[in-house]
């Protein structure tokens, strides 16, 4: 599986596009569609979201209307259309989607997705939102705001919360695959590394 990211945009937010031979699909669309290369739109297939802040559905409206399913958790999806909700009010241009006709499946811990192949694992990992999801897809977790390489996402937002962020932490701890970490802003790191060296993950 290939995985490529696009994160030409004003917060640096990372946005994945993971491809098969048959099968495509891109977390977070902080990225537009329409500048996607045209082999990726034809086997695009599905698009998840790791939680409901502005800057990691940006171009979400671009998706719309192209038979694709929407993946996220419940919370999330009334974020997309509440810009206070979303955080886009505060202090940037206002965003507010609505995908009311389009296929939304709501996904929750523990909830295992299949896309034509790809088999997705998704881990509520509550702390920097109430609404973040974390997806596995062989062994690379793309986790959102969730872990960075070093650090954490804030708490400090509408629906952070840090007693969450503690036990998603204490959580991700006692696991023994080393997964490569795909974050949602920042270079890719791995469970072992955060381990050994994240201050965050020594309390």
């Amino acid at each position: 599986m290939r995985v490529v990211i696009y994160n030409n945009n004003p917060m640096e937010t990372n946005c994945y596009v993971l491809e098969t031979d048959d099968v495509a699909i891109v977390i977070d669309p902080c990225y537009s569609y329409d500048l996607l290369p045209n082999k990726i739109k034809d086997k695009l297939q599905a698009v998840f979201i790791t939680h409901g802040h502005f800057d990691h559905f940006t171009f979400l409206e671009t998706y719309k209307n192209k038979k694709l399913t929407f993946y996220m958790s419940e919370k999330c999806y009334y974020k997309l259309s509440n810009s206070l909700r979303n955080c886009s009010s505060l202090g940037y241009s206002p965003l507010e989607v609505s995908i009311n006709d389009e296929k939304v499946v709501f996904v929750k811990d523990g909830d295992i997705v299949k896309v034509s192949g790809i088999n997705v694992k998704c881990f509520e990992t509550l702390g920097h939102s109430n609404c973040s999801i974390s997806y596995l897809i062989d062994g690379k977790l793309f986790c959102g705001d969730f872990i960075f390489k070093g650090s954490i996402g804030r708490t400090d937002l509408i629906t952070g919360n840090q007693e969450n962020m503690q036990k998603s932490i204490k959580r991700f701890k006692t696991f023994d695959e080393n997964y490569v970490i795909y974050p949602g802003h920042g270079d890719a790191t791995t469970l072992l590394e955060e381990k050994d060296n994240n201050y965050y993950f020594k309390n």
